[in-house]
């Protein structure tokens, strides 16, 4: 069972408020800056399916894949003219090739392992298209080291529906990590309910990043701030690198 199985239902009021919208022209614009958009496009971990339906309008060819089947199951019932699989990142086998390839919402950072991490690598290598490129953001290292994860909560109201969730951090310093212990409470037609799941989330440094894109045959092509371009400093929580691969 995957992470997000437990709250998938209640993972887009969680997220409300994020601008997919604005992140959808990001992302197309570093494609379009980097590489041809639109194009074949592949969006790893798309749970419900929010930014590949955007990239779909934008006239990206677009097929999701994430591991948590409830996740699936709300994209194709969301987007039915749209292709979504279950499958984890580090092996899923579609048998075909993109353009481009994305990652979003800390999809890495899930990958606590480095054999993980190049096992992601080595398949998104056998997905891509000579020359294609691949997009993902992960936790900024240094930032984590000096801002430090806090307790937070966050309460959301759909008419009747109540969901609060807790996100309480432990820090693995020794292992780079970070295990968010989720806890939820959902009130929804005059009863509440409440599960738990942990989220352990690795935290990376860029060096470490251009070790395993070399070794895995990518040419790291640039790295900035999630949404501002800016460059990466110990204030910027989430960082985005853009990598093209050289090797077949």
């Amino acid at each position: 069972m995957s992470v997000f199985d437990s709250y998938a239902r209640y993972y887009d009021l969680l997220n409300k408020d994020k601008d997919y919208s604005a992140e959808t022209r990001y992302v197309a614009k570093l494609i379009d800056r980097f590489g041809s958009a639109p194009c074949k496009l592949l969006d790893i971990g798309c749970g419900t399916g929010r930014h590949a339906e955007l990239l779909f309008d934008e006239g990206f060819d677009m097929v999701g894949v994430d591991r948590s089947e409830a996740m699936v199951a709300l994209a194709k019932a969301h987007h039915s003219g749209m292709e979504f699989h279950v499958g984890d990142i580090c092996n899923f086998q579609l048998g075909r090739r993109f353009q481009a390839v994305t990652a979003l919402f800390h999809v890495f950072s899930y990958l606590t392992e480095e054999n993980q991490l190049r096992a992601a690598l080595k398949n998104i290598h056998e997905h891509l298209e000579p020359g294609g490129l691949m997009i993902f953001d992960c936790w900024h290292g240094p930032a984590v080291v000096h801002q430090k994860p806090e307790l937070r909560i966050r309460r959301i109201e759909d008419g009747d529906l109540i969901v609060v969730r807790i996100a309480e951090p432990k820090v693995l310093p020794e292992l780079h990590r970070v295990d968010v212990s989720f806890q939820v409470f959902v009130k929804e037609k005059e009863t509440w309910n409440e599960f738990s799941e942990l989220h352990p989330m690795r935290y990376l440094f860029q060096p470490e990043i251009e070790t395993l894109l070399v070794d895995s045959g990518f040419e790291l092509l640039k790295v900035e701030e999630w949404m501002t371009g800016n460059a990466p400093s110990v204030e910027t929580w989430c960082v985005v690198y853009i990598a093209r691969l050289v090797g077949m």
